[in-house]
């Protein structure tokens, strides 16, 4: 089912330089993905998408001081790994405590597969949270797109694209206290701005954290999934990639595949969260909307996070 949608990604890679990649993180070249998003990406998504042919799955966006004083254990029911923790109550302190379940892990079919996303403002909590799970996945993505206030608030997702200084020192910190020790990857999730000069500028930053990944959504903060991405700024943050050793593809082979004269139709994603997927090491994937092939049809649940009952 997805022979064609391989060929085309690894095609991007050919001419990317080696990238070292940590002992226990992921190569991100030539792979299907499901890539980070939000409210999205709980262990029945990840596990529906691993089982039609994802190759790496990305966890919902879950915030550093929510998994900071978590619990791990293994349920005996099913052999998951799930971080718990014991609510407050609300205000109900005569309510008898349930633990919660925060994040559940299947470490069979998700083991090399799995990216935990972080939202985080700030290096230190940001360290915390992350060595909590970094023994149980192969990666640590920092959000810095979400443009929902419930993230933005808290110095969260998008507004880290406003303080620079901050974002930087969040991915040195874990790419030294996190990223060698577990031996996995740190990367990062970000959205255009405004001008392209203070995008370069940004991302050439960001290639200098020792991060091993980036993924760009091709829209600035205020536009909305209805607008038309800017694929523009794609070629000089692949050229600031390949500069800085982390192995973007050619910025020539970055385009929508097509079958004779046909161009492939590009993809829109069921969750509205329509972007160009881009990562550091990687490749370049086009996602917007129109109809698809009846070949690639078939793949909807898997690319955008689509999960059939359990």
């Amino acid at each position: 089912m997805f022979r064609f949608l391989r060929a085309v990604m690894t095609s991007f890679t050919e001419a990317a330089p080696h990238v070292p990649i940590p002992k226990n993180g992921v190569d991100y070249r030539g792979k299907i993905v499901l890539a980070p998003m939000v409210r999205s990406g709980e262990t029945p998504s990840r596990i529906v998408s691993l089982k039609y042919g994802a190759d790496l799955v990305w966890g919902p966006e879950t915030v550093d001081r929510a998994i900071i004083g978590a619990k791990r254990r293994i349920n005996p029911r099913n052999s998951m790994i799930e971080y718990t923790r014991i609510p407050s109550n609300g205000g109900q302190p005569n309510k008898p405590a349930q633990e919660s379940v925060l994040y559940r892990i299947d470490p069979v079919r998700e083991r090399g597969k799995l990216i935990f996303q972080l939202g985080t403002a700030n290096p230190s909590l940001a360290v915390e949270a992350a060595k909590v799970v970094a023994a149980d996945v192969s990666g640590i993505d920092v959000n810095s797109g979400c443009p929902k206030p419930f993230s933005t608030s808290g110095g969260m997702g998008a507004a880290l694209l406003q303080t620079p200084d901050r974002l930087v020192s969040i991915l040195e910190a874990l790419v030294e206290e996190i990223g060698k020790p577990y031996e996995i990857g740190i990367s990062v999730k970000i959205r255009l701005l405004a001008e392209p000069e203070r995008t370069e500028a940004l991302v050439t930053r960001l290639c200098r954290t020792g991060i091993t990944g980036l993924t760009v959504h091709c829209r600035t903060t205020p536009m909305r999934p209805r607008e038309a991405a800017i694929r523009e700024q794609l070629p000089m943050i692949a050229s600031i990639c390949r500069k800085s050793r982390r192995g973007m593809p050619d910025e020539r082979r970055c385009e929508i595949p097509r079958r004779g004269n046909e161009a492939y139709p590009r993809i829109r994603c069921r969750r509205r969260h329509d972007c160009h997927l881009c990562r550091v090491q990687l490749f370049m994937f086009s996602l917007t909307g129109r109809r698809w092939p009846g070949a690639l049809a078939r793949s909807r649940p898997i690319l955008h996070g689509g999960c059939a009952p359990m």
